[in-house]
């Protein structure tokens, strides 16, 4: 999840008022299913920031193109360099219905991958087979048997059925020991300017930094473990790019790109901004 500074927002006339239906458990309005329980957050990205917004705000700043994310579910809604909607919202997607009930995460290990379908191992003993045909394809052919992961859908037409919408790596989640953070894992000796081992090209990282100089779209990084970085920031906002001094304080929010000393960012995170 990304640190970062909220204000709050105003109430939003939604433009699909027209078109809404809801339920006690989710809002389907403008081509989205979205469950009201979950908070939104607009991004902003002149300011770097995240405003928090109302759910019934929601389909008409994507109909916008507006990035929004749900910190709930700590997934984008919407975002440009991501496919743009994630399916996991679309209302073709099917909302959950009174018998398959709200969005669930389920945690455990991947027993086997065949095609769109997972047979997973629940830290609660259950055997799932689920249906990951919703799930992008680069995700699907990342998982390898006895990987930890968890599983974001709808539960299937009985006990042993799940049906997802996306699957999160514990290789990218640090609330389950993943290594996407700054710091290399304790265990390492290795000099900082030298990680060794190949990396993992899907995994997010978070690393944070001092600016040394921006070129372009290339950022060098000096990171708190002394690695030097350079840094493909074409992705991030123009504005964020251009407003990045040498000498500040940055967290780099993105994929390593052949070793651990080059990174492709999506997110550059000031410190100013977690003021």
């Amino acid at each position: 999840m990304l640190a970062v500074a909220i204000v709050g927002a105003g109430a939003v006339t939604p433009m699909f008022a027209s078109a809404q239906t809801s339920s006690s458990d989710s809002l389907v309005q403008g081509g989205l299913t979205l469950p009201r329980s979950h908070q939104y957050q607009a991004y902003d990205s002149a300011a770097a920031r995240y405003e928090n917004v109302r759910v019934e705000s929601v389909p008409d700043r994507v109909s916008k193109k507006q990035m929004v994310y749900d910190r709930t579910a700590k997934l984008w809604v919407y975002h440009p360099s991501k496919g743009g909607l994630n399916p996991m919202y679309s209302a073709t997607a099917a909302a959950p219905s009174a018998t398959q009930g709200a969005w669930q995460r389920v945690h455990g290990k991947v027993q086997s991958v065949s095609g769109n379908t997972v047979t997973f191992k629940a830290d609660d003993g259950r055997t799932l087979n689920v249906d990951a045909s919703q799930v992008s394809a680069e995700i699907r052919g990342a998982l390898t048997p006895d990987e930890g992961v968890t599983l974001i859908g709808f539960a299937g037409s009985d006990a042993t059925k799940f049906r997802a919408r996306y699957i999160q790596q514990d290789s990218s989640d640090p609330s389950h020991g993943g290594t996407a953070a700054a710091q290399p894992p304790a265990s390492s000796t290795a000099s900082p300017s030298a990680l060794p081992g190949a990396v993992d090209e899907k995994a997010w990282q978070r690393i944070h930094g001092t600016v040394n100089s921006l070129s372009g779209t290339t950022l060098t990084l000096k990171a708190d473990d002394g690695r030097n970085l350079n840094v493909d920031v074409k992705e991030v906002g123009e504005g964020i790019r251009q407003s990045l001094t040498t000498g500040e304080k940055v967290t780099v929010i993105g994929f390593y790109r052949g070793d651990q000393n080059n990174v492709a960012a999506r997110y550059v995170q000031k410190d100013s901004s977690n003021k």
